[in-house]
């Protein structure tokens, strides 16, 4: 019988790839970091991730994707909480939550990431 807290024998492959795949996109610091918060997330909490990550980019969630791109933009917080209205508060955590997944410090880094992967995409 398997134990409850791993995945299945057919499943570790799989599971085994995602993994790679996430610790590749995130720096190990933001991987051990959202490890930990998912590892204490309800079910719920889990879902509602997982269905709002549909669209973003990996390791971002759809939300904090379209906050990066207005970052590029040149955009500040209360730019981006008007445009998607949202609180201004809420921009600046999106921001501060992008920036600690990438591994980034600065407004500048995120934008300079966000042009060279728009970049990226344009060219593929």
């Amino acid at each position: 019988m398997e134990h409850p807290g791993r995945p299945a024998a057919r499943g570790r492959a799989q599971h085994s790839r995602f993994e790679a795949a996430v610790r590749e996109a995130l720096t190990a610091a933001a991987f051990d970091r959202e490890f930990r918060r998912g590892a204490r997330a309800t079910v719920d909490e889990a879902m509602a991730h997982v269905l709002d990550d549909a669209a973003g980019v990996p390791g971002l969630t759809r939300r904090e994707s379209q906050v990066a791109e207005l970052v590029a933009e040149g955009l500040t917080n209360k730019d981006i909480a008007a445009r998607l209205t949202i609180a201004q508060r809420t921009a600046e955590n999106h921001v501060e939550r992008i920036l600690g997944k990438l591994g980034l410090t600065s407004r500048t880094q995120l934008a300079v990431w966000a042009y060279e992967r728009r970049a990226e995409h344009a060219g593929s």
